[in-house]
């Protein structure tokens, strides 16, 4: 178990994982399997690293009307698909003002903006 959490893995890595573990006979419902990527990558991903959290707790809230993709991806643990989605719709449509106009993003799941809109600076 130490060396499956010690690698630091992306949501979208963990997400992999645990619907392999699924595939296994793992007892997760569809909407489990979200939520359990999520506080794998959240608790167990590249963000939980010592050096990511000193970096996290300088920069506070996630401002989603000016990070790029990337660093979406990196502070609030989304995949590169969901992160890309967020800047693109951003580009279309304006800046965001609250988490509620997040989840009109296509392709990105609302429990996972449920999970880190305390998190989010608009």
């Amino acid at each position: 178990m130490e060396a499956i959490t010690a690698a630091k893995l992306t949501a979208e890595e963990w997400d992999r994982v645990v619907n392999e573990m699924v595939s296994d006979g793992a007892p997760l419902k569809d909407e489990e399997i979200a939520i359990a990527a999520q506080y794998l990558a959240k608790y167990f991903g590249p963000a939980s690293a010592p050096e990511a959290a000193s970096k996290d707790s300088e920069k506070g809230k996630v401002p989603v009307n000016k990070d790029t993709a990337k660093e979406l991806q990196k502070a609030l643990g989304f995949s590169e698909e969901e992160a890309n989605a967020i800047v693109s719709y951003r580009e279309k449509h304006g800046n965001f003002s609250n988490p509620d106009e997040l989840k009109k993003v296509a392709g990105l799941d609302p429990k996972k903006i449920e999970a880190v809109k305390d998190r989010l600076e608009f």
